[in-house]
């Protein structure tokens, strides 16, 4: 067995001496079960050797533990991991250490400091961690609708279309992902467009508990009924966006039906819906609702949106449950309503019905990222970056928990996301990227 303790640049290994801190000798040390909350653990060392070594040694434990503190209440510096091995061979796991300290026994037979040369103490590292230990970091496979699932990045599209390769998302098979608990992952957004983009939103999202290789998450405006004229445009999802003309104050309801098939896949869960505009003017107000398969009785009401973004942008219209009510296998279909009222002249291309498994958002701060630089939201470590070649640049700022992946499970993440151009939509559905995804394997026990 072996226990060591480190923040990346400094590691003491409390098993036995490694050589940097030879005071150590061994511990006793038996691991709770987490439950995913944190817990705390005493682990007995043994220390052996000078004073000096001694000291030393318990110095930096003391430190370690001091830095993980600092970090918990201020989310500043490197985190702090307990790590063990329980069988030899086995790779570390590791466990996030949020506080702790060093306690010497008061049995004058374990605190013989006062031999010099041969000093012998026993200590209780006292350490609160997370609940839950993460194995080796993995690359996972991925695949798309024209692409077998493999490691080494996959293309997606800013939208999602009959388009031979049109996703905008990857898939990850159910034995793809080890473990017990959800764990969360590094992603690589890598620009692929061929020159630099001044990102400014990105949107990702995880879909594992439906059946995600059935559902349709893209609701193409030109299929609503209710009003607007669809007009061709090869810029647009689908070849067509639906044209908006409103006054002040008057309003228009767009409809989509979502049949019975398609809530067996939703299971009752919500979902984020983000609205997708080839251009746009006007300040207007925006509302998702949920009304039965006729039309005529009103099962949900999202909040109200103000829109005022420009030029075209991907717009967060709030979220619904699909369907109402919770899931059974024997639901109707039901129509979802878009009620938009005016001032607007708008271009609407599409609706993505995001899944919420997990949910993760991204603002961008609008710097130019160059051809084949990337976005790394890494929630391994928990930090956002842009990086260009081996330098990051903190361009970017997220907002929510880290996106997730879930053991055993077929899952989709989905991507979708908007740059600051004015002279174009700002969402062009044409910009590529290529996307990496690394996680640890998460269980309560090792």
């Amino acid at each position: 067995m072996n226990l060591r303790i480190t923040d990346g640049t400094t590691t003491i290994l409390l098993s036995g001496s490694d050589g940097t801190y030879t005071a150590s000798y061994g511990v006793t040390y038996i691991p709770s079960t987490g439950d995913g909350a944190t817990l705390t653990e005493q682990v007995q060392w043994i220390l052996s050797g000078t004073v000096a070594n001694i000291r030393t040694a318990t110095n930096v434990v003391e430190r370690l533990l001091n830095d993980a503190r600092r970090r918990r209440q201020t989310q500043m510096g490197a985190r702090v991991w307990l790590e063990y091995r329980p069988v030899a061979g086995d790779d570390y796991y590791r466990s996030e250490v949020f506080d702790g300290r060093v306690v010497w026994s008061s049995e004058p037979g374990e605190r013989m400091i006062t031999q010099a040369t041969s000093a012998r103490v026993r200590v209780a590292v006292i350490v609160e961690r997370a609940g839950w230990w993460e194995g080796a970091e993995t690359e996972l496979q991925l695949s798309t609708s024209n692409a077998a699932a493999a490691t080494g990045g996959r293309t997606i599209y800013n939208h999602d279309d009959a388009g031979t390769g049109h996703d905008n998302w990857v898939q990850i098979a159910s034995t793809q992902v080890g473990g017990v608990l959800p764990a969360p992952v590094r992603v690589e957004l890598t620009n692929t467009v061929g020159s630099a983009q001044s990102y400014r939103k990105l949107f990702m999202a995880a879909n594992a508990f439906g059946t995600p290789a059935s559902f349709t998450h893209i609701l193409e405006a030109e299929d609503a009924s209710g009003g607007g004229t669809p007009t061709v445009d090869a810029n647009c999802s689908g070849g067509d966006y639906l044209a908006i003309a409103l006054g002040t104050g008057v309003d228009l309801s767009l409809s989509w039906t979502i049949a019975a098939a398609q809530l067996g896949y939703t299971l009752g869960r919500y979902f984020r819906v983000l609205a997708r505009f080839q251009d746009n003017t006007g300040t207007s107000t925006a509302r998702v609702t949920v009304y039965d398969s006729a039309g005529t009785t009103l099962l949900y009401a999202g909040e109200t949106v103000v829109i005022t973004e420009q030029y075209g942008a991907i717009v967060d219209l709030g979220t619904v449950p699909l369907p109402p009510g919770g899931y059974t296998a024997a639901y109707t279909a039901i129509t979802l309503r878009l009620e938009i009222t005016g001032p607007m002249i708008a271009e609407l291309d599409y609706l993505q019905l995001t899944p919420l498994d997990a949910y993760r958002y991204v603002e961008l701060f609008g710097a130019a990222v160059a051809n084949n630089a990337a976005i790394v939201d890494d929630g391994l470590e928990g930090i956002t970056y842009v990086r260009t070649s081996s330098a990051a640049a903190g361009l970017a700022s997220p907002r929510g928990e880290p996106l997730l992946v879930f053991p055993g499970k077929t899952q989709r993440l989905l991507f979708l996301h908007q740059t600051i151009d004015t002279g174009n939509p700002a969402s062009p559905i044409a910009n590529t990227m290529s996307v990496r995804v690394y996680y640890r394997p998460r269980r309560p026990t090792v």
